[in-house]
């Protein structure tokens, strides 16, 4: 139990919540906070799907409801299973692999050090997807949107983006120059990611990765990896949405946006000042030797 005195806003509380969870971590190695994220909850478990009602009777209570759920799946390929590496993780679910992710490492420690945080921010022999996940927590407490942190983290390839509407390449331009290889992320990679405010699906730029959104007559919608998990009947689909290679699609306040419209989005209602770092002109260093 974690007990608080005062009062927070909300995004002062995540970061609040996310030093909490870095200081669990250090003071106690065996413990792992599995989400510590307002808003939402995460139940894990080395389990087959069906066997997950049985671990967590809540799941089966009839008065026990939300208005969104993560679900992910998956057997582990590339690393020992471990409780702590099974997904969902605190914000994201991932399938996939994130061929980028030494790079990605290395540039998290960097902006660690920026920030003053004293605190590891990555798991302890984590996985390409957990430690994904640390990097979009560490944006997200401090402020910064879950789908503009999937967005700056998950680009389209360089040239799609030549393509995009001039604020959005610009935008794409800034956050290069702003955060480097942590805008790289190389996959194959599918992401969905959910907070108490948005729903986010993303491809990378290779776009390798099936991820499908099923639009229904009836108020909600279904993204996933293939059509029919679950299944929907057919009468009551609205629209069928395959995303395309660096493409992200977002729901926010019982709205979906498809791509180029999440983007525009995101872009519109960035603090990001964007315009002016995608504006400065970069000087070439002269080479060492000359």
């Amino acid at each position: 139990l974690i007990f608080a005195q005062g009062q927070q806003t909300s995004d002062s509380l995540r970061e609040a919540l996310h030093t909490a969870q870095l200081l669990i971590e250090r003071e106690a190695p065996g413990v792992y906070p599995v989400s510590l994220e307002p808003g939402t909850m995460v139940w894990k478990a080395m389990s087959t799907s069906h066997q997950l009602k049985d671990f967590y009777p809540d799941l089966k209570d009839p008065e026990f409801k939300t208005d969104s759920a993560l679900w992910h799946r998956r057997y582990s390929t590339n690393d020992h299973s471990r409780w702590t590496l099974a997904q969902p993780f605190s914000l994201i679910g991932h399938n996939g692999e994130v061929n980028s992710i030494r790079s990605m490492r290395e540039a998290s420690r960097d902006l660690k050090r920026y920030l003053r945080i004293t605190q590891k921010i990555l798991l302890r022999g984590g996985s390409d997807s957990g430690d994904l996940d640390r990097m979009v927590k560490l944006f997200h407490s401090r402020g910064v949107p879950l789908a503009e942190t999937l967005r700056r983290i998950s680009q389209p390839a360089f040239d799609d983006i030549k393509h995009l509407p001039k604020p959005v390449r610009d935008y794409h331009s800034a956050v290069r120059r702003a955060i480097g290889p942590l805008s790289a992320v190389e996959g194959p990679a599918g992401i969905v990611a959910m907070d108490d405010r948005q729903v986010i699906a993303v491809l990378d730029g290779m776009g390798l990765r099936p991820m499908r959104v099923i639009e229904t007559n009836r108020g909600f919608a279904i993204i996933a990896s293939e059509v029919g998990a679950p299944a929907i009947p057919f009468a009551i689909i609205k629209r069928v949405h395959q995303l395309g290679a660096g493409e992200m699609v977002l729901i926010e306040n019982g709205k979906i946006l498809y791509p180029g419209e999440a983007d525009k989005a995101i872009v519109g209602a960035s603090g990001f000042n964007y315009k002016e770092l995608a504006g400065t002109k970069m000087l070439s260093l002269p080479n060492a030797s000359d």
